[in-house]
């Protein structure tokens, strides 16, 4: 788990390449191949239940 935080210089984008996270409270599921944005000051907990993930995150 990344515990609770946000990206206060703007928004990130992500490409998510191995494993499977989702965010805490929401019902999204990053799976292989998934196309990651946060937008600037959202607030999001990531939680990896069962294994590593890797991912390629642009800010």
């Amino acid at each position: 788990m990344l515990c609770k935080h946000r990206h206060t210089g703007g928004s990130v984008i992500g490409y998510n390449i191995q494993g499977n996270w989702r965010y805490d409270g929401r019902d999204w599921i990053a799976n292989v191949g998934s196309f990651i944005f946060e937008p600037p000051g959202d607030i999001h907990t990531l939680i990896s239940e069962k294994e590593e993930f890797r991912g390629d995150l642009i800010y």
